[in-house]
């Protein structure tokens, strides 16, 4: 083997070391659960890249007339987004369950907008419990949130059904 034959292989060897080269849709235990955007507090979801497969969950705990939401994958890099789902105050009420595929892997989050304005309704208080994050927002709805990865063997990480 020559000399630059070597030093090609180990310095491609270095570099996929150097990269953190691993499976990004390993879902780290701290992301096992959804949470609210840390910064701005505008939107709520997993905190890292899920799987292709994920299944994000919505259950209306309380139903405002104004109160629609967003299931949006982040593009690369994530300052664009790509529309998933999108339910308006006029397809569920309460006690309803939403509910949607990420299909791609990648970066997912949820958001709430208002439907006469068209405009970000903020989250004002949020609760985890079993998995599930209770989300109280600007217009008075109430939801519950969480998603459920597929991995292998048919399990479900996270909270399932």
């Amino acid at each position: 083997m020559s000399r630059l034959a070597l030093r090609f292989g180990l310095a491609l060897v270095c570099a996929i070391l150097l990269s953190g080269c691993s499976d990004d849709t390993d879902i780290p235990p701290d992301c096992e659960n959804p949470r609210v955007e840390p910064d701005a507090g505008n939107s709520f979801g997993p905190e890292c890249r899920t799987p292709a497969g994920t299944v994000f969950y919505i259950s209306v705990v309380m139903w405002e007339q104004d109160t629609s939401y967003l299931l949006q994958r982040c593009g690369e890099p994530c300052d664009t987004a790509e529309g998933v789902a999108y339910w308006p105050p006029y397809s569920h009420e309460e006690g309803s369950e939403l509910s949607a595929e990420g299909l791609v892997e990648g970066r997912y989050y949820m958001w709430a907008r208002s439907l006469e304005t068209e405009s970000l309704i903020k989250p004002v208080a949020d609760s985890l419990e079993d998995g599930r994050l209770r989300i109280e927002f600007e217009s008075g709805a109430v939801i519950e949130t969480w998603f459920a990865v597929p991995v292998e063997q048919g399990e479900v990480l996270g909270v399932s059904e």
